[in-house]
């Protein structure tokens, strides 16, 4: 089990990374950076995979949802079409912070093998 107080830099940064792969195989160009880089807020805590030719954006939650949950509505402001990925354990949570933001909820979770799985895309 993730807890949201305790997601390791490493761990996100394995989501992000698998996420970027998936785009790459798309044939996307793919940028991996800070998600405060990627939206403008300073205080959010996790990572942001940009397909800019598919006018995309993936946002890997770190500690702070509230915070990333500001930088997706920056994000969806901005014109980008935003998802944000979260362990299973928050996605209920993120559901009342995002509702009415055009933007898609992505659950995800290690698998038996500590594989990254993917939950499907929610509307929030």
């Amino acid at each position: 089990m993730v807890l949201a107080a305790d997601l390791p830099t490493a761990l996100r940064g394995r989501v992000a990374t698998e996420v970027a792969r998936g785009y790459a195989r798309l044939g996307c160009t793919v940028v991996e950076l800070p998600l405060a880089e990627a939206s403008g807020v300073e205080e959010a805590d996790g990572a942001a995979v940009l397909a800019a030719d598919c006018g995309t954006i993936e946002c890997v939650v770190g500690e702070g949802l509230p915070t990333a949950a500001e930088a997706v509505r920056q994000l969806a402001a901005a014109g980008w079409e935003v998802s944000l990925l979260v362990p299973t354990c928050l996605v209920g949570e993120a559901h009342r912070l995002l509702r009415g933001v055009p933007a898609r909820l992505q659950p995800w979770w290690l698998g038996s093998d500590d594989d990254v799985c993917f939950g499907a895309p929610e509307v929030p």
